[in-house]
């Protein structure tokens, strides 16, 4: 039969032998308020703790209690001071990472930390606190390479964080753009759009710019990509959709769309379609309907163009310009041309196909389901009939909705979401191009 070990407890008269008691061990164990030696339980009689006084600490063995008492109070002072120094660093260090992050969505050098950024916070402190918090303000450490570190630091995890995310999310789309930096090099600059099952919306992210070959072709383009997709083991047979520019080098042997219209008053007009077509909730959707809006105006301004009218082009039409007819002679093969050239890249597309989509709750809707399998047009006869989806319809983005009725109706809306994930325009690469120039500019260049 197994013998039952003893658990020795501490005793308050035992400070007198210059120890006290480590709470945080079980069993509780001795601990010398002289050297910080810790005994085993089994020790934690008076005997063996007047020898370890004696045999150690022999010019302590004639002290009395109040002695031992004083010692134990300092040891402890000492132990919350080291804890505060410690605390205060790793202030310093979270302090230290919010800054280098500031400086990052600033997009300014990493020099600022140490140049302006640290000498500001010393002087406001000095001003308004006094010299003793300045102290503490410098131990934030902000040196170049510092903040270099620490941007690098959080872009791996936001990284680490993104590919988890893109390898559980069931469908991606891709935008891919290859401008060319300051050094006249080409980048490949991808942003990702996919659902994010944590907040149950459609997120759009920066997925990476790499440098591209001196002569970047459209196999040297997906070359990069893939080689970034297997490197993180991304499946491809995730991403729903690829939207570039149309450039040689993306497109192989089809060129790119380059606008024809000549005239400032046309390009006005292309702009407020361009600005339009642009932003992060915008979708394949939205945008044919912008795009088919102004082809019907482009059709418009011809009948007024033959009626001699100028009045669409707000520019001319202020201006009074006496020869009106060369202007009309100007505009109308450019019009034609515009339209021809929309045409021919931009093909008309039904998208009455997905009034469903739009709003499911109109009168008419289930008439552009005939396309859809029974079981999808069944589930949509029950989502059309609840009251309460049809509250939250009118309340939450499109894009939200039918990722929000995915466990109800999960049929329904794993239809719809690859309709809507793509992406419609480049405006986010070409956003990103221009944080790039920002960055890699001609002074720090030659640094």
């Amino acid at each position: 039969k197994k013998q039952k070990i003893l658990e020795r407890k501490y005793n308050e008269d035992y400070i007198r032998y210059g120890f006290s008691c480590c709470d945080k061990e079980t069993p509780p164990k001795p601990e010398c308020i002289i050297c910080g030696e810790m005994l085993s339980n089994e020790a934690m009689v008076p005997s063996k703790l007047l020898r370890h006084l004696n045999s150690n600490h022999r010019s302590y063995a004639k002290k009395d209690k109040s002695f031992f008492l004083r010692q134990l109070d300092q040891r402890r002072k000492q132990r919350q001071s080291l804890l505060s120094s410690v605390t205060v660093s790793d202030k310093a260090l979270e302090a230290s990472y919010h800054v280098a992050r500031l400086i990052a969505r600033q997009k300014k050098p990493h020099t600022i930390g140490e140049t302006l950024v640290k000498p500001a916070c010393i002087e406001i402190v000095k001003s308004m606190l006094g010299p003793r918090e300045v102290n503490e303000v410098k131990k934030v450490p902000l040196s170049a390479d510092t903040v270099k570190k620490r941007i690098n630091d959080m872009l791996s995890d936001i990284l680490g964080i993104l590919i988890a995310k893109l390898k559980t999310a069931q469908k991606f789309a891709l935008q891919i753009d290859e401008p060319t930096d300051i050094k006249n090099r080409a980048q490949l600059i991808a942003i990702v759009r996919f659902v994010d099952e944590g907040t149950i919306t459609i997120k759009e992210h920066y997925l990476f710019c790499n440098e591209l070959p001196e002569r970047t072709t459209d196999g040297k383009i997906s070359r990069v990509t893939d080689d970034f997709f297997k490197t993180y083991d991304i499946p491809w047979s995730n991403c729903t959709s690829i939207c570039t520019d149309g450039a040689a080098a993306m497109m192989a042997n089809k060129n790119r769309f380059y606008w024809m219209a000549k005239l400032a008053y046309i390009f006005e007009h292309i702009n407020q379609l361009n600005k339009k077509m642009q932003g992060r909730s915008e979708n394949y959707l939205t945008c044919s309907d912008k795009l088919m809006g102004f082809k019907n105006k482009l059709e418009l301004w011809q009948k007024e163009l033959q009626k001699g009218s100028l009045e669409m082009f707000q520019r001319t039409y202020k201006s009074m310009i006496k020869n009106k007819q060369l202007i009309l002679d100007l505009t109308q093969p450019h019009l034609s041309l515009l339209q021809e050239k929309l045409n021919h890249y931009f093909f008309t597309i039904n998208t009455e196909q997905y009034n469903w989509i739009r709003n499911s709750f109109l009168a008419d809707a289930e008439n552009s389901t005939e396309a859809l399998s029974l079981q999808i047009r069944e589930e949509f006869i029950e989502l059309r009939n609840d009251g309460t989806l049809k509250l939250n319809f009118s309340e939450m983005p499109l894009a939200d909705f039918w990722i929000s009725v995915k466990k109800e109706y999960p049929q329904i809306s794993v239809k719809v979401v690859p309709i809507l994930l793509p992406f419609s325009t480049t405006y986010l690469c070409e956003q990103s191009f221009s944080t790039l120039v920002l960055i890699k500019n001609d002074k720090r260049s030659c640094l």
